[in-house]
């Protein structure tokens, strides 16, 4: 019998128990369910209900939460909702200057340029109120921005405040921040002292103690000196209602230094303590206590001393320039090094920080 040859046979054999025949049908069934998930990809309506589930879903949050956040009367929910996104400040805030006078004190290394000289040398009282295009407040914006400071006794900062929650906001302290000390200016006095009795004051900060707050203000500065008094929120409470405008009316003293400033208020809403700052269009606020070469001394209760004739002797001021309110217009001092400053230069009690740090 001839010996078979090696290689593949020709015949068709049965499958092997436990295989699985690659049939037609097989290929078919896998094939169709394929071809519909492919089909369905293709068809405009999968991606537009694909996008449009987690589009709809997110609508649907934002008009619950909205329109819950409205019809619930609970404040802290309502000041969750649109409120927020709408207007993101608790508090808006504004600030001004209403010092009683026109006095700044300029600083040794900004002097008044040419066109400020020639318009104080024309100004007098009867400009006050004008309509002119430019004016003494014209005159003081741009000083304060050149880094001019306010008598330290003049200034009054006008800080409105006004609550923008559906919550009460509680406000529970006020003190100077980013405080920086210096020597008492002693370049330009511009000397134009007020010609009424100022305004009502509320708190003051007192920079010759060695970290400042709100206190409460004892006298009037007419009949009595005006000082210090107690931390002013130990006695008051202040809460800022919603769309309701609050006002501080801040004064400020010091005989040591030149300070700058800003304003810091902390509050609390709920169970959240925030806070903010206040400030002059991003600058500090600035003050300077008159540089007297000696002054108006005073008793234990603040009150000039006088002889049996009633006569005082009177501080004197020292500077590169002063310029102050004469008949009828502004002149220029002649002897600025050495000019009686009268009540400018009037000396603190003995117990105060000024005369006990002196």
């Amino acid at each position: 019998m001839p010996a078979r040859r090696g290689g593949k046979s020709n015949s068709v054999g049965r499958p092997r128990k436990g295989s699985q025949a690659n049939t037609g049908s097989g290929r078919k069934k896998s094939d169709t369910t394929e071809s519909r998930w492919r089909r369905w990809i293709k068809k405009p309506g999968f991606w537009a209900v694909s996008a449009g589930i987690p589009l709809a879903i997110a609508v649907a949050t934002v008009v619950v939460n909205g329109v819950a956040a409205d019809m619930i009367d609970i404040p802290a929910v309502r000041d969750n909702g649109p409120r927020r996104i709408q207007d993101p400040d608790d508090i808006r805030w504004d600030v001004r200057y209403e010092d009683p006078g026109a006095q700044l004190i300029l600083p040794r290394n900004l002097r008044l340029t040419a066109q400020q000289e020639a318009f104080l040398k024309n100004w007098s009282l009867a400009d006050v109120g004008s309509d002119a295009k430019y004016t003494i407040r014209d005159l003081q914006r741009e000083l304060r921005a050149a880094g001019a400071a306010t008598p330290v006794s003049d200034m009054n900062l006008i800080i409105s405040l006004e609550g923008r929650r559906h919550q009460d906001l509680n406000v529970e302290a006020v003190y100077p921040v980013e405080i920086r000390r210096f020597a008492p200016y002693d370049g330009t006095w511009l000397n134009i002292p007020s010609q009424d009795g100022g305004s009502t004051l509320q708190m003051m900060f007192d920079f010759d103690e060695h970290t400042p707050k709100a206190r409460t203000i004892r006298g009037n500065g007419e009949t009595s000196p005006i000082r210090p008094g107690l931390p002013w929120f130990t006695k008051n409470t202040l809460t800022l209602k919603d769309g309701k405008q609050d006002t501080l009316s801040i004064k400020t003293m010091g005989l040591m230094h030149a300070v700058t400033f800003k304003v810091r208020i902390d509050y609390r809403i709920g169970n959240d303590h925030r806070s903010l700052i206040v400030h002059d269009h991003g600058r500090p606020f600035a003050v300077s206590p008159i540089n007297c070469l000696d002054r108006t001394p005073v008793d234990d209760k603040g009150r000039i001393i006088t002889d049996k004739h009633d006569n005082w002797k009177a501080g004197n001021a020292s500077y590169e320039n002063i310029w102050t309110l004469g008949t009828p217009t502004m002149v220029k001092v002649p002897h600025p090094r050495r000019w009686s400053a009268n009540i400018w230069c009037v000396d603190e009690p003995p117990h105060s920080p000024a005369r006990q740090n002196r």
